[in-house]
């Protein structure tokens, strides 16, 4: 196989190994926009504003219910989401 020019910061990478690190990127990148959207979330609710009712999108019964475990399970615990997906505390 001929030496193929790679450009300065990439490196090559046989299709497997590609798909899996584009894999892994994409998990880091909706792991920082999570933590972003949590920290900006905390910061809103640590401004005590006064009660507003904000309009939301309905969801269906799957997601309500997908949405009230996720909340019993993470609200007020900042670390539970990266403990679980980076496994710590096993």
């Amino acid at each position: 196989m001929p030496q193929e020019q790679v450009l300065p910061r990439f490196f090559l990478l046989t299709l497997e190994g590609f798909l899996i690190w584009d894999n892994w990127i994409a998990w880091e990148q909706e792991f920082r926009c999570v933590q972003h959207e949590w920290d900006k979330s905390q910061a809103f609710l640590a401004m005590k504003l006064p009660l507003q009712l904000i309009m939301a999108k309905m969801i269906t019964d799957e997601e309500q219910a997908q949405y009230k475990m996720w909340k019993s399970h993470y609200l007020n615990r900042p670390m539970g989401l990266e403990r679980e997906m980076f496994g710590f505390g096993e």
